[in-house]
């Protein structure tokens, strides 16, 4: 495996990571011990939020951007950048269908 590729892959696989990591301590954060997981997902589903909650979730994949721009390591960003595409084309078709 090429460095190139070992990159890409040490941006996308956390950057598929992290959205869902940053989503679960939102939810804990917000709804700590009055409801629980799962029913607060059916809920943002229930009211056409899902899409939402995972935009926001894919926030802090523009700090691990940010760092890999700023080392000037390309391929790592372009793993974050595809990652990032992935949760983009998740948000639009819970959004749209």
């Amino acid at each position: 495996m090429t460095n190139k590729t070992k990159s890409f892959l040490w941006g996308f696989i956390p950057s598929l990571i992290l959205p869902l990591m940053f989503i679960f301590l939102f939810i804990y954060v917000r709804y700590s011990g009055t409801i629980n997981f799962w029913r607060v997902i059916q809920q943002m589903f229930e009211y056409e939020q899902l899409s939402a909650l995972l935009a926001v979730g894919a926030f802090p994949n523009l700090f691990l951007f940010l760092f890999s721009m700023n080392r000037e390591n390309w391929p790592l960003g372009r793993g974050v950048i595809g990652a990032t595409l992935l949760y983009g084309v998740a948000v639009m078709l819970i959004k749209f269908l």
